[in-house]
């Protein structure tokens, strides 16, 4: 997303706002601080944005690029990529409906502030390490052997008692699903916040014997807040349909699943479970 795309002096324009995505990496974090961030109060982002919509007074302009060099081209250089999309004129209907949506989605987008920032370069590193590109095709997968956790990033670990509940969030229709379960997570609000992670999902019951279904990994990127579910645990970090994950640190085996379960069933790691919390 370079900074030139949208004008002279747009850090400091106070007629311009933008929406962005910082959860999938294909935000540039140096593109948000030429912008203004994270101090700039006309600059949001919403985890579940996956639109191109560009409206001004000049009129709307809805389709498929990105605003980015590819998308839209800069300066003299044409896009790289073949695009399309639709104008509208200022103050027809479909632009009046567009404002309508952009003024709703604005009021719930959350401010690129330092820590939107720092998940947005958290982001931005790991598709950089892996070569995402948005399309993965089938390369083999790593040994966790060859994983290496600083040029791979940290892979965090979740357990929890009880069968998964199969809960998708209201409204959001985009949660992937493996063996018809939903692949996200709950958490409380002050836990460690693990967008653009891969994560180890692992279930266990009341005495630590672990349950079906096998531990999976599931990447992290996408949020909702749904406290009339579970006021305790209201954050839904869960895994986008629409946004396909970059390629897994690791293959997790049949192996590989036995030694977790082997591992998180120790009396020891039960202790320092509960030493950190009072439940898993």
């Amino acid at each position: 997303m370079p900074a030139e795309l949208f004008g002279p002096g747009a850090a400091t324009r106070d007629d311009l706002r933008i929406i962005c995505d910082i959860g999938m990496g294909g935000t540039n974090p140096e593109a948000l601080i030429t912008l203004g961030a994270p101090r700039r109060d006309g600059l949001r982002h919403c985890s579940n944005m996956h639109a191109k919509v560009y409206l001004s007074d000049a009129g709307l302009v809805m389709g498929s690029a990105n605003a980015s060099a590819n998308g839209i081209g800069l300066n003299a250089d044409a896009a790289g990529l073949t695009e399309a999309g639709t104008f509208s004129t200022a103050h027809s209907p479909a632009w009046e409906a567009a404002a309508t949506w952009f003024e709703n989605l604005w009021t719930r987008a959350a401010a690129v502030d330092a820590d939107a920032m720092d998940r947005a370069w958290k982001s931005w590193r790991l598709r950089s390490r892996t070569g995402d590109t948005g399309e993965h095709d089938e390369t083999p997968a790593r040994r966790f052997l060859d994983y290496d956790p600083e040029r791979d990033g940290l892979v965090y670990v979740g357990w929890y008692s009880g069968q998964p509940e199969p809960y998708t969030p209201p409204g959001v229709a985009n949660v992937a699903h493996r063996n018809d379960v939903p692949l996200g997570t709950l958490l409380a609000p002050n836990d460690t916040d693990v967008m653009g992670v891969w994560m180890l999902d692992v279930c266990l019951d009341g005495t630590r014997a672990v349950r079906q279904p096998a531990p999976e990994l599931i990447f992290l990127n996408a949020r909702h807040e749904d406290p009339g579910h579970d006021a305790e645990y209201p954050m839904v970090y869960y895994q986008r349909t629409d946004a396909p994950p970059p390629p897994a640190p690791f293959q997790l085996d049949d192996r590989l699943r036995h030694v977790v379960l082997d591992v998180i069933n120790r009396k020891e790691f039960g202790a320092l479970r509960d030493r950190q919390h009072a439940q898993p």
